[in-house]
């Protein structure tokens, strides 16, 4: 083929001869930056512009909707600015779903479906089989029977309906599977009743649509053959990544015979990471056994990847389709790996050195990216350290529900009440949401209400307003829950019709919404514009939603469809995380893009490679390969591939980090040292020049308030400050107003409290127990806030709980409670329902400590322990230590110390071998007279009387070589505490602190007021 493009980049030998390819098949093997795509792109070009063509009979399949517009639009651009067309039929760029839904849309009375097929959201996917299998007789599941209508079953029911469909199960393939593991022969019969079902009812699932599509051009001659005519040539990108279908679709797509059509597909399959999609990164080796005879071109030079980066990521992944010798590297990009001390360091380091490639080498900020392992334990400490360096940032979020936003959630609690769903759980949140506008102390006062009334939140809020039962509430607040209860009464009274318009009679009539946009209009930056754009895009859902049931889909239906917290049926991106800057993506999510500086962090054993994959009870892997061996290999593989592509995305450098991560004791990932050849050791703090104007501004602060400092350095100090503030004049740490006279707070020059003064300590010494030292380990903001200055002094119903139970424990072990009659007897007697939210919370709690007596006097034999309810003081270094232990029992010569937790999660084994409390318990056994006089301790262990596993109450159990290891963090801690270091911590456990509103690391954080 002669190329008569107007404008063609300039190619390299191995390029031209895949552009110049004639007819016949071909496949173009390269590695990252070899230009693959754009190769593909010139070669539509010349096809399109080829005597006797148009760009209408070129077909492009590509792999995502993305890449699929990113594509139309590129071509559209150059077939007309740069080739000169006057005008263009089409650009057929699709992604193979979208060529799919194309044949079989238009030919579906051929597959039996009584109308076109409505395509299956994987929400809706998720509903259909819970409905489904909710409908099933228990009688067709002996093994399952149980778990019909557990939502983690249905989890797994759709996970291997979808895998099934993409390895083209089939017939007595399913047969053999059903033979292979009998517990399976349920799964399979549903797999297939269930596909029949859905097929009568003209709906369609993606995997189904490709089969779909199979099916058509492989029995169909004249749809094969109109194909065929329509278009000439077929480029395919990221082919390494196509499924057994797609590849048996290409098939018939291709050239055939002597006919004078072309088929260009371009691979990696070093690059190959959708396996659990049913990719098979080996079938470009197979090449010739699909489609014959064919032509062979390797790209060989990587214009992005320089020597270094390159000649290591090609040794590290081992690909098979180029000799070491054979690639070369063309490019700039460098690779650097640090290993950080702490997640906060790691992600302090990243971001200061994205703003100092800005600032130094004039590196945009959109052409920066952050890959992460694991988003949702990276995400938070890396959004901290990059605001704090004034980097902006957009994450890649384009599985985000729209119903997270919280104006579109307070819109579905509203109708999951009015429809009597979820009524009892959701009408706490609607309350405080923007329709009804209570503060938390209103709904305090109406809860209280309502425990005193005996009746539940959502039994006293009528449908007229407030329930007599409450009492004569607030003016104020009655007016808001009336006016509440008529948006509920137009909901009901819409509950027949089409979702899109129930949610325009509520958007006529909410007072809310009025005044959405009247902020709007009167405020460019308002964030009711953030609230407006996610509505907007909500009630555009709805429409799509009810266009697909054919006009008959209710919001009851919807509300169905989306039920599953985890699945986004509508995904949307919030504005100001489009608006550019480093982008934050994780590792998949960059496969096919390149920027010029590139950090991939989080790279942790567990994180990359992930080691042992989760497994159900239908095994995913099983269906790929019956060999736990061979699977292994794979998934290894797999992970290699994964780290590769992200470890190529940069064009000038490449940044790799690790750190102890989330639970401080992860350890660099193996691959590192595959990599480099060994692991740097771990960075030490070390000063660091400003790189924003607050920075700049803190440490001329730091100059001028020094008495000490040279004067010439503190007039110098003086002037720069007054010229940040010159420069810029919002930044507040330069502005005197701001921060004259006013003391650094972790300075600690006024003590909080002088230490040991209560029991004559020196005040270099300190009294604190296990569960206060611990919240410092956690927090020092927290234990300032809660222990030093007693802002936390209410009990939960989980405290008064766990209390009762202990009092209970205490009785038994010492010999007050004789039997389990007695324990109950006495359990009930503790038992206030008063203190718990509701009745139903009340219940639940009693029904569990009820069943955690039965099970501690079964399995833990009260009244036979050595030493039980131990308190204990023993002297650290000066200091003391104090506590009480539940239960100390002798085994042999040596000690079990144990605690009783009622709480109905186990902490992790990890968790538990790093414990502060259970090293304390450990010294005290050692250092306290009685306790060390019964013998050595071997063993400390967490118990939780609540929950069993193989015939036992679950424990987690601390070494003493453990012990030893986690006491030595202590003498730390205590220092800390000491020289009143109360810093938060940016790896805290921060899901359930009450001190989010106080801390300056959440963005609710407020100054605390005096």
């Amino acid at each position: 083929m002669t190329q008569t493009t107007a404008s063609a980049v300039h190619l390299d030998d191995d390029q031209r001869l895949v552009v110049a390819h004639e007819r016949g098949s071909l496949r173009a093997l390269g590695g990252p930056g070899t230009g693959k795509t754009t190769v593909l792109v010139e070669r539509f070009v010349a096809c399109a512009l080829a005597p006797g063509s148009a760009p209408d009979r070129v077909l492009f399949l590509v792999p995502n909707r993305a890449q699929k517009i990113a594509l139309r639009d590129r071509l559209t651009r150059r077939l007309l600015l740069e080739e000169g067309l006057d005008a263009l039929v089409e650009v057929p760029v699709y992604t193979w779903h979208g060529f799919a839904y194309h044949l079989v849309s238009r030919h579906y009375d051929s597959l039996g479906y009584p109308e076109p097929p409505v395509l299956l959201t994987s929400p809706e996917q998720w509903g259909d089989v819970r409905d489904a299998l909710a409908a099933e007789p228990e009688a067709n599941w002996p093994h399952f029977k149980h778990l019909l209508r557990n939502r983690a079953f249905v989890d797994e029911v759709v996970d291997f309906s979808i895998r099934a469909k993409q390895r083209e199960l089939v017939g007595d393939e399913l047969e053999r599977l059903a033979q292979a593991r009998p517990e399976w022969a349920e799964i399979v019969r549903f797999f297939r009743a269930h596909q029949a079902r859905v097929q009568a009812r003209a709906r369609i699932d993606y995997p189904t649509l490709l089969a779909d599509a199979l099916w058509l051009v492989s029995n169909r001659d004249d749809i094969r053959a109109a194909l065929h005519e329509r278009f000439r040539h077929v480029v395919v990108d990221d082919a390494q990544e196509l499924s057994l279908v797609q590849q048996h679709l290409l098939r018939f797509l291709g050239p055939t015979g002597d006919d004078d059509r072309s088929l260009v597909v371009a691979g990696d399959p070093d690059s190959a990471i959708e396996t659990f999609r049913g990719a098979d990164p080996e079938w470009l080796g197979r090449f010739d056994a699909l489609l014959g005879r064919h032509d062979s071109v390797t790209l060989r030079t990587s214009y992005r990847l320089g020597p270094d980066v390159g000649a290591r990521a090609a040794t590290f992944v081992g690909g098979p389709q180029h000799e070491p010798g054979e690639r070369a590297f063309a490019g700039d990009a460098a690779l650097e790996v640090r290993r950080l001390p702490s997640l906060a360091a790691e992600a302090d380091a990243v971001a200061r050195e994205l703003r100092r490639a800005h600032l130094q080498d004039g590196v945009p900020f959109d052409d920066m990216a952050i890959l992460l392992t694991s988003p949702r334990a990276l995400l938070p400490a890396l959004e901290r350290a990059l605001q704090a360096v004034e980097v902006p940032y957009s994450i890649a979020a384009p599985d985000r529900p729209l119903e997270s936003e919280p104006a579109v959630r307070a819109f579905c609690d509203l109708a999951r009440v009015a429809f009597d769903g979820d009524a009892r759980e959701r009408v706490d949140e609607l309350l405080r949401s923007p329709f009804a506008g209570l503060t938390d102390a209103e709904v305090r006062d109406l809860e209280r209400r309502c425990r005193l009334a005996g009746v539940a939140l959502a039994e006293a809020l009528g449908r007229d307003g407030p329930s007599e039962l409450l009492g004569d509430v607030p003016d104020g607040v009655r007016a808001k829950l009336e006016s509440l209860a008529r948006l509920r009464g137009m909901l009901e009274a819409a509950q027949a019709r089409p979702a899109d318009e129930a949610f325009w009679v509520v958007w006529e009539a909410a007072p809310y919404y009025r005044a959405l946009v009247d902020a709007a209009r009167a405020d460019a930056s308002s964030p009711a514009h953030r609230d407006l754009d996610a509505l907007v895009a909500f009630a555009r859902a709805l429409g799509r939603f009810v266009e697909r049931r054919r006009g008959t889909g209710t919001l009851a239906d919807y509300l169905d469809a989306i039920g599953r917290a985890d699945f986004g049926s509508d995904p949307w991106l919030p504005p100001e995380r489009a608006a550019g800057g480093v982008e934050v993506c994780s590792f998949h999510a960059a496969k096919g893009r390149e920027w010029a500086v590139v950090a991939v962090c989080g790279c942790t054993e567990g994180a990359i490679p992930k080691g042992r994959r989760a497994r159900g009870l239908f095994d995913p892997y099983f269906l790929d390969e019956t060999s736990p061996v061979e699977r292994a290999r794979k998934n290894d593989a797999e992970d290699r591939r994964v780290f590769y592509v992200a470890i190529t995305r940069a064009r000038t450098r490449c940044l790799v980090t690790t750190s102890p991560g989330v639970t401080r004791k992860a350890q660099p990932s193996r691959f590192i040292e595959a990599l480099v050849g060994e692991v740097p050791p771990v960075e030490t703090a070390t000063s660091r020049a400003p790189l924003t104007f607050a920075e700049a501004a803190t440490r001329l602060r730091g100059v001028l308030g020094d008495a000490g400092a040279p004067p010439p350095e503190r007039v110098a100090a003086l002037g720069a400050i007054a010229r940040v503030c010159e420069l810029d004049p919002g930044c507040s740490a330069a502005q005197p107003v701001e921060w004259w006279w006013r003391w650094d707070w972790t300075e600690g020059r006024v003590p909080v409290r002088r230490h040991g003064a209560e029991d004559d300590l020196p005040p270099d010494k300190l009294r604190t127990s296990y569960s206060r030292i611990s919240q410092y380990d956690d927090c020092g903001l927290k234990y300032l806030f809660s222990v030093v200055l007693g802002l936390d002094p209410e009990s939960s119903h989980n405290m008064a709980f766990g209390t009762w139970m202990h009092k209970v424990f205490e009785e038994c072990e010492t010999g007050v409670l004789t039997n389990l009659d007695a324990a109950r007897a006495r359990y009930d007697e503790l038992f206030d329902e008063s203190v718990f939210p509701n009745r139903v919370v009340a219940r639940q709690f009693r029904r569990d400590g009820e069943l955690m007596l039965e099970r501690y006097v079964r399995h833990l034999r009260p009244g036979r322990a050595a030493l039980a309810e131990k308190r204990f003081e023993v002297d650290f270094g000066g200091h003391v230590l104090t506590g009480r232990i539940d239960r100390v029992d002798r085994i042999g010569k040596g000690l079990v110390v144990s605690d009783y937790k009622t709480s109905r999660y186990a902490i992790s084994w990890d968790e538990a071998r790093a414990s502060l409390q259970l090293a304390i318990y450990y010294l005290a056994a050692r250092s306290d007279p009685e306790i060390s006089a019964l013998g050595e301790p071997i063993s400390m262990q967490l118990v939780y009387p609540g929950k069993v596993a193989r015939g036992d109450v679950v424990k987690r159990c601390q070494t003493p070589e453990e012990a030893e290891e986690a006491l030595a963090r202590l003498p730390d801690l205590v220092e800390g505490v000491l020289s009143e270091d109360f810093r938060p911590n940016p790896e805290a456990d921060c899901t359930w602190c009450r001190f989010k509103p106080l801390c300056p690391l959440w963005s609710e954080g407020k100054e605390l007021p005096s």
